[in-house]
């Protein structure tokens, strides 16, 4: 009858399609998982997935899951600031940062405690924990340091550097982490909006044994200078403009990068307009940046930028700007490559001798 014949065929069709999976190479298929309802799917294209298929799969998804993987994070920015920054995004997303012990040749190895200046004053000290740290819900600890690596230039850099052994399917966790500590170093920065000095070695390498020192420029307001009115003029259109009414100078396309340089004989204020930029800076959410040597300069334009809108100063340029030979090639490249058109960053330098300068440090456009 009609009800056997269709019981006849949906048997043909459930063996072929069963025939048609078992040709299916499941083992070689991406199958997702997802986690919807109350019922197991399986797939059903381009085939109906056996069970045992199925398991495979499955068993197959917990193996990777549980895979171990050495995991690296590095946090852009100073690796004093970026610890601090971690500490905070620990507190931010667990409520504590708990340190522990992490394991070396000798035995267990404690935690360090680096007390990190974060202003002027002489209370203005955080302490930071580096080193291993626990995370709830995770076996293993994640562990933090302050890394040498060689940059694409080939030079030496400290960078913060998080690391640990996770499982796959824990990774997002120190990917969480390594991106709320970003978000700090960008948002609440200890550097940004400060007025620093850079110690930089021969070489213009970041000397790591002394970490940016913060200045107290609070006694040098605008009124401690006493020019006359050009010059006056040209200080507040130059330099003051840009960091006192920096939106409105972008509104109206005026750019905020910009070089600047200082020339005059020894006590004509030079320094002098230094420390009131740097107060200004202070007042109106600018770094300000200051150089002990001017070979540095690339270091410290590097630096800046990280914290721009930035204002980077350095005195005597005479001292390595006076011939055409490689410093004061380097120094060009400097000023014209590593600080992009759209960067926010202002250079402002100093000499005592602008006749000895190189005529092609003062070409049109590269310095007012």
């Amino acid at each position: 009858d009609e009800s056997a014949k269709n019981a006849v065929t949906t048997a043909i069709e459930a063996a072929a399609e069963a025939m048609k999976a078992s040709k299916i190479q499941w083992d070689k298929l991406n199958v997702g998982i997802e986690h919807s309802g109350r019922a197991i799917t399986l797939p059903g294209d381009p085939g109906k997935m056996p069970l045992e298929k199925a398991v495979e799969a499955l068993q197959r998804k917990i193996a990777d899951e549980n895979q171990d993987f050495q995991l690296h994070e590095i946090i852009e920015g100073h690796p004093l600031d970026a610890a601090v920054a971690f500490v905070k995004a620990m507190q931010s997303l667990y409520g504590w940062a708990s340190p522990v012990p992490t394991p070396g040749f000798f035995g267990p190895k404690p935690p360090q405690m680096l007390s990190i200046k974060t202003g002027h004053r002489r209370e203005d000290v955080v302490q930071c924990p580096i080193g291993g740290f626990k995370l709830p819900g995770v076996d293993r600890a994640v562990e933090t340091i302050i890394w040498n690596q060689t940059d694409k230039h080939g030079r030496h850099e400290q960078v913060f550097l998080i690391h640990g052994k996770f499982k796959k399917k824990e990774r997002h966790i120190l990917l969480e982490l390594a991106n709320e500590a970003r978000r700090i170093v960008r948002e609440q920065s200890i550097y940004r909006g400060k007025a620093i000095r850079l110690s930089v070695s021969e070489d213009g390498i970041l000397n790591t044994n002394y970490p940016p020192e913060f200045m107290d420029v609070s006694d040098t307001a605008e009124d401690a200078l006493i020019f006359d009115e050009d010059i006056q003029a040209m200080i507040d259109t130059n330099i003051l403009v840009p960091i006192k009414h920096t939106v409105e100078c972008k509104k109206n396309k005026i750019p905020v990068k910009r070089g600047v340089l200082l020339e005059g004989p020894y006590g004509t204020g030079k320094s002098l307009t230094a420390r009131m930029t740097a107060n200004v800076c202070e007042q109106n959410g600018w770094t300000f940046v200051l150089l002990d040597k001017v070979q540095g300069l690339q270091t410290a334009l590097e630096f800046a930028n990280r914290y721009s809108p930035a204002v980077v100063f350095a005195e005597d340029i005479d001292r390595i700007a006076t011939v055409r030979d490689e410093s004061a090639n380097d120094l060009i490249n400097t000023i014209d490559g590593v600080v992009s058109k759209k960067s926010e960053v202002m250079v402002i330098l100093t000499t005592n001798f602008a006749e000895n300068l190189n005529p092609v440090i003062l070409r049109p456009g590269r310095f007012d």
